[in-house]
């Protein structure tokens, strides 16, 4: 199975599906200082973002929108 991203590795948006969304907690270090981060890890169904791996580092992006189901929470 190949992602969007490796289909089209210049596209800069793209329309998915979210697969699972859940409360998370990320710790970061910044000069030192050691901070808790709160938001959500969200699985899509397909993205754009090329994974981390052989050395590369990773795309990092954020969402512009998100539209709710009407039938979800």
């Amino acid at each position: 199975m190949a992602f969007q991203c490796q289909r089209d590795c210049y596209m800069q948006e793209y329309t998915t599906s979210v697969v699972s969304c859940a409360e998370a907690e990320l710790q970061l270090e910044n000069n030192g200082k050691k901070e808790k981060v709160k938001g959500y890890n969200v699985k899509l169904k397909d993205t754009i973002l090329f994974p981390e791996g052989g050395g590369q580092p990773d795309d990092r992006d954020h969402q512009k929108s998100v539209r709710r189901s009407q039938t979800g929470p």
